[in-house]
């Protein structure tokens, strides 16, 4: 079962390497999430045709959920226990296992959006949580939400699922995951500073390196 999943979602990321729906849709908690053109593969293997609206959760480890559209009309919605990955417009989400998005902040699972696929394979996942402010002492919580994204990294070789969540985050997982590529390793250690913007580059830039 582990190996038709495993093939089943590579068939699905070799068609949608590079997601081009707009960042703003999964970091702007205010924008109506529009119904789009998509599928999902379930458990059996099947392909499943639909229209799709995504969730995103603002309670802690429940994570995404995909409301379905046939016909124009709502057809259920989809979890992580009905389906291994959907095509969600041209973005492509998978089911992703056991992470962490902050030091103590746990998914057991939940899906995550596909950006880099290779010998490095770089995902991202969105949650909602309420914003803070500052009273010079503590973090009070507002009424207002925010979507936050995390970076979830794995090599090709592995089933573990690290966060990139802070640049400590980053020198030990990231740059370890590198570092037998001297030429690349010196060229992301000199950028770390700048490495949650440019992490999707690194990635790409390494899994297209020859010397990788």
């Amino acid at each position: 079962m582990k190996l038709k999943r495993f093939l089943v979602c590579f068939y699905l990321l070799l068609g949608i390497s590079t997601p081009i729906l707009s960042q703003a849709l999964f970091t702007n908690p205010n924008l109506v999430q529009p119904k789009l053109k998509g599928h999902y593969w379930n458990l059996t293997g099947h392909k499943i045709e639909c229209e799709l609206k995504i969730r995103i959760s603002n309670y802690i480890g429940n994570g995404i959920t995909f409301k379905v559209y046939k016909d124009g009309k709502k057809d259920g919605k989809l979890t992580t226990s009905d389906v291994t990955s959907v095509l969600y417009g041209r973005d492509s989400f998978v089911v992703v296992n056991k992470f962490m998005v902050t030091p103590i902040k746990k998914y057991s699972k939940d899906f995550s959006r596909v950006i880099e696929v290779g010998k490095i394979n770089l995902f991202e996942h969105s949650r909602k949580v309420k914003k803070t402010f500052y009273n010079g002492t503590n973090y009070i919580p507002t009424k207002e939400f925010e979507i936050v994204t995390t970076y979830l990294i794995k090599t090709d070789e592995s089933e573990e699922y690290h966060g990139i969540y802070d640049l400590k985050q980053f020198e030990k997982i990231f740059l370890s995951m590198v570092s037998h590529n001297g030429e690349l390793y010196k060229k992301f250690e000199e950028k770390k500073d700048s490495w949650e913007s440019l992490l999707p580059m690194f990635v790409r830039e390494f899994n297209e390196d020859p010397d990788s």
